[in-house]
């Protein structure tokens, strides 16, 4: 007769904490699950000087695994780890052109699983976190769920490359070892175990840009028109590798003409002529412009880098004009660079 009371505390034990289990909202679909098999991240366009200047970041909200419920435990070990490998590399993740095997031009990036991205991923190794570290990973999981992130960084570098897209994809392994409903010591009741794939694509679209540098013309001073001295000159341009572009000079603040150089009410006729002589006037409108193949040095598409092409000019005062009163005669041109 003992044996009997025994057996029904025990079963009252037991339907007791199933009730407790249940009444706390653990469902049969608790735990983990691969909620985004094929997550995207995107850094979005960014020009090919810009991330040679700047660090670059970006991350996917959902990259893969989604937890439900929290984990209300007392001392069971809550587990998930996680392994990464990209395809491009077993060793290191890097973004590249389809078709493109230049390793050059290929860009390093970083993978974190913490928002403050203090310790990059090693791909092919794998990461386990436990109790403490995992519920700072997934934070504290609400009736919806909680989804696992992950972040990715590029490092300025020199890189040097062309206009295009730069993709990789990150396989995700997933392995999980959780107890959604009451967990005591070695106990669970309501646990989740399992594991998953998850596949990220990591996009940059590098976008063309042009850098320009040029120096003021200066004719200096003269008691007569006539007496200036042409002046010759470069303007460099660095444009992204594989670009093709073309260059123009505006017409100035005040052609009539010709460019002109102002002194209150007065003026002063010049041009600026492609190459060392004076001989075609550098424009900015159909064949008065030049095209990266006519650069006097480095001619061809853009280099990229710091390798600048050279475009040489000359600056003239236009002959037969009469004397003009003495004063400071300025001029505006703008440089445009069309790709």
């Amino acid at each position: 007769m003992s044996m009997s009371k025994y057996i029904l505390k025990w079963a009252f034990a037991v339907a007791l904490l199933s009730s407790l289990v249940m009444n706390n909202g653990f469902a049969k679909d608790d735990g983990c699950s691969i909620t985004s098999p094929s997550p995207t991240i995107n850094f979005g366009y960014q020009t090919s000087f810009t991330i040679v200047n700047k660090p670059l970041y970006t991350h996917v909200n959902d990259a893969g695994l989604t937890c439900k419920n929290p984990f209300l435990t007392l001392g069971y070990t809550q587990k998930m780890s996680i392994t990464p490998v990209a395809s491009s590399s077993t060793t290191e993740a890097f973004l590249s052109q389809s078709g493109n095997n230049n390793l050059a031009e290929r860009i390093p990036y970083l993978i974190y699983y913490e928002k403050s991205m203090s310790t990059p991923v090693v791909l092919g190794k794998k990461v386990t976190f436990e109790d403490k570290d995992f519920i700072n990973i997934l934070g504290s999981a609400g009736v919806n769920g909680v989804s696992t992130p992950v972040y990715v960084k590029i490092k300025p570098q020199n890189y040097n490359l062309p206009a295009g897209v730069y993709t990789d994809t990150i396989t995700l392994t997933w392995n999980w070892d959780i107890c959604t409903g009451l967990g005591i010591g070695l106990i669970c009741i309501g646990k989740d175990k399992g594991d998953g794939v998850s596949v990220i694509t990591v996009n940059l679209i590098v976008t063309e840009d042009c850098k320009i540098s040029a120096s003021d013309i200066n004719f200096g001073s003269a008691p007569v028109t006539a007496a200036f001295s042409d002046v010759d000159g470069t303007i460099n341009i660095i444009c992204t590798k594989g670009t093709f572009y073309s260059a123009g000079l505006s017409k100035g603040d005040n052609f009539s003409g010709s460019r002109r150089m102002k002194s209150g009410s007065n003026f002063i006729d010049y041009e600026i002529y492609k190459g060392n002589q004076a001989h075609e006037v550098w424009g900015n409108q159909g064949s008065e412009r030049r095209d990266s193949a006519s650069a006097d040095e480095n001619p061809g598409a853009g280099w990229g880098g710091t390798k600048a092409q050279r475009f040489n000019y000359r600056a003239k005062i236009l002959p037969n004009q009469p004397n003009k009163p003495a004063g400071t005669y300025i001029d505006h041109i703008m440089i445009d660079v069309e790709f």
